[in-house]
């Protein structure tokens, strides 16, 4: 019993560890706004960023451009 126990032990010592995940967040370069209220996918890799007094942003992941649309002007970012 001893021999299927130590060798038990050497087995599970021997098992990879998991890699430890890392979350990958970086900003996105063009979205200045200090609360986001909301956010949704558009479905076709971007996203819409409703914010509090900001307006809302509209990220394109394709080419990473940023529009940022409010009620006194919209702009590209």
């Amino acid at each position: 019993m001893a021999i299927i126990f130590l060798s038990n032990i050497a087995i599970a010592q021997n098992k990879p560890t998991p890699p430890k995940l890392e979350p990958k967040v970086k900003p996105i370069a063009g979205l200045n706004a200090k609360f986001i209220l909301a956010l949704i996918s558009d479905g076709e890799g971007g996203a819409w960023i409703g914010t509090e007094d900001d307006g809302v942003f509209h990220y394109n992941n394709l080419d990473g451009n940023v529009m940022q649309f409010t009620t006194k002007k919209w702009s590209r970012r």
